[in-house]
């Protein structure tokens, strides 16, 4: 799923907190490799995708209102997180919004995301 250099490199660490000063990519585009985003893209890694069905959290329903913000061409944290997390809290009756940054990428929406923070929170005061 890693590619190289920083699947040895992770293989290599036995203590946790030594990831911190590794040198790992952050960016999964570069971390992961083409085959592991492909088959969770067009779901065809079976075994990866069991795994992460057993650690679903998207069946309940939250007390509150939530809004997903998210930006459509964020190659970091994947827009499909925010779809999905949104198609089933609603599907299970949830009061959610989304907010999207058309065009936008993982820090080119930084500063749109926390201006709308901003302003929500004070909408609540």
């Amino acid at each position: 799923y890693i590619n190289e250099p920083y699947a040895s490199t992770m293989e290599n660490i036995s203590n946790p907190f030594d990831y911190i000063n590794a040198n790992i990519a952050t960016n999964p585009q570069d971390l992961y490799t083409s085959e592991f985003r492909a088959g969770l893209v067009n779901e065809t890694d079976a075994e990866y995708l069991n795994i992460v069905a057993d650690n679903d959290i998207f069946d309940w329903t939250p007390t509150y209102p939530i809004t997903l913000y998210y930006a459509s061409e964020d190659d970091w944290v994947f827009p499909l997180n925010s779809e999905t997390a949104y198609e089933h809290l609603s599907a299970n009756g949830a009061n959610i919004n989304s907010v999207i940054y058309q065009g936008e990428d993982h820090f080119s929406a930084g500063i749109l995301y926390v201006q709308d923070v901003y302003e929500l929170f004070e909408t609540l005061r």
